[in-house]
């Protein structure tokens, strides 16, 4: 997305029976990607804004819901015509 990012993924174990905590994941993830992205631009400082929308989807009708959002969103950014043409979408297992 041009604008913002969308994740949908499962945590790792921390270790057996302890998983990473959605609030240490996303510090990780924007950090590195703040980073990487002010290195890009030659720039410092904060590129996120404070607001997000990070939630732990519990069932899988909620990460079906969740998918098929994420995949709609694209299509309205206009950035792809269907998943398959989208190479910001990743499936891996």
């Amino acid at each position: 997305m041009p604008d913002h990012v969308h994740i949908l993924a499962t945590p790792l174990e921390a270790s057996p029976g302890e998983w990473y905590a959605l609030p240490e994941i996303m510090r990780r993830v924007k950090g590195r990607a703040a980073y990487e992205v002010n290195k890009l631009r030659g720039r410092q400082g904060s590129l996120w804004l404070t607001e997000s929308y990070d939630r732990i989807v519990r069932s899988s009708q909620d990460f079906d819901e969740k998918f098929l959002y994420i995949q709609g969103n694209a299509g309205v950014k206009r950035l792809t015509g269907s998943l398959d043409e989208y190479d910001g979408f990743c499936l891996s297992g």
